[in-house]
């Protein structure tokens, strides 16, 4: 029977150093070739993935990759999209006024771009982190675009942001979700668009039963989609939380080909 295995990236697929193992794309390309369906499930945005899909060569049928934390799904054998949302504008509007009174950075993304809101450190290290082309431009010609998902980035306080996200809990119902894919990165994106919903937009798709699927991941963001699975699996690296709500928890880390691991032993 046809299953499905998303995984996220960083800290999951990748190594600390952001290099995919020999062992796990192995793996993939295995998993794939049985007649099972891969997804990639990534915070980033879809141009910043484009390393990662060459270099782990899943541009084939049966391939997806789940951008902005579900926000967009693309479909690796065609490049076309076939899930698109967007953050309701007034509600992006308030979060950059809201970002500029607590002097925190915000930015966005373009299908081309890290859309930085100014240039500072915290832009520069995401950039280089993502490892995708960034460009900075006022908040007004930002706000002008329909945007996938909002980031705030705080590199040595992350008590800004948990109070920043505590403070708009209230506001933020109905118009958009909030969660941390990192500690430095507090993420707000549209109503209905996390990797858990996106598993469940796939299995839909494709005629896949819930119960036939698999996530994998290690961060707060990756929660969703570990308890929309019929099987979740947290890292061994995974924060606490992950580790609670997982229905497994694999032997070896993301430097250890945790990802081969789940599928050698579960998935085939």
């Amino acid at each position: 029977m046809k299953k499905i295995f998303l995984t996220d990236m960083d800290g999951t697929l990748l190594c600390t150093d952001k290099s995919i193992s020999k062992e796990n794309k192995e793996m993939v390309h295995a998993l794939l070739d049985a007649g099972h369906v891969f997804a990639i499930a990534s915070g980033r945005a879809y141009a910043s993935l484009q390393r990662i899909i060459d270099e782990l060569e899943v541009r084939r049928p049966g391939c997806f990759v789940v951008a902005n934390n579900g926000a967009q799904v693309y479909d690796m054998a065609t490049g076309e999209r076939i899930r698109d949302m967007a953050v309701e504008p007034s509600a992006a509007r308030h979060l950059y006024e809201e970002a500029a009174k607590w002097g925190l950075y915000i930015q966005s993304y373009s299908t081309e771009y890290i859309l930085g809101s100014r240039a500072c450190p915290e832009f520069d290290a995401y950039v280089e982190e993502a490892g995708s082309a960034g460009k900075v431009e006022s908040p007004e010609l930002t706000l002008q675009r329909r945007l996938p998902k909002i980031l705030l980035v705080e590199l040595h306080d992350r008590q800004k942001l948990v109070d920043f996200q505590e403070a708009h809990k209230k506001w933020q119902v109905g118009k958009c979700i909030s969660f941390f894919s990192s500690p430095r990165y507090l993420e707000y994106c549209p109503v209905g668009s996390s990797k858990g919903e996106a598993l469940q937009f796939l299995c839909e798709r494709l005629d896949i039963p819930i119960e036939n699927s698999f996530a994998i991941g290690d961060e707060e963001n990756d929660l969703s989609m570990i308890l929309a699975a019929g099987t979740g699996v947290a890292m061994c690296n995974a924060i606490p939380k992950v580790l609670e709500a997982a229905d497994m928890i694999t032997e070896h880390d993301h430097d250890h080909n945790g990802v081969a691991e789940i599928i050698r032993k579960y998935v085939l």
